[in-house]
């Protein structure tokens, strides 16, 4: 019976090693995927028509755009190339 995992870095893959209560490494078990299949038929969902659904959250920001000063000019700034060694 597993009762935990170990997972180890191992040259740049990472190995997961089962274990059991004793520390020492168990094979994992095989589900059989007809079986789980079964095992998924008792799980019973909830009712879509008895949960609410939560109304659009609608969100109202004001937002204030204040234009720049038309009055500054805007004049080029340029530097020189730099210096060459």
């Amino acid at each position: 019976m597993v009762a935990g995992e170990i997972v180890i870095c191992s040259g740049g893959q990472l190995v997961t090693v089962k274990v059991d209560a004793t520390g020492q490494p168990v094979e994992a078990p095989h589900i059989c995927p007809d079986c789980a299949l079964h095992a998924l038929a008792g799980v019973v969902a909830p009712d879509p028509v008895a949960t609410p659904v939560p109304a659009p959250l609608r969100l109202r920001v004001a937002i204030h755009v204040q234009p720049a000063p038309s009055d500054t000019p805007l004049a080029p700034r340029a530097r020189a190339p730099p210096p060459t060694a």
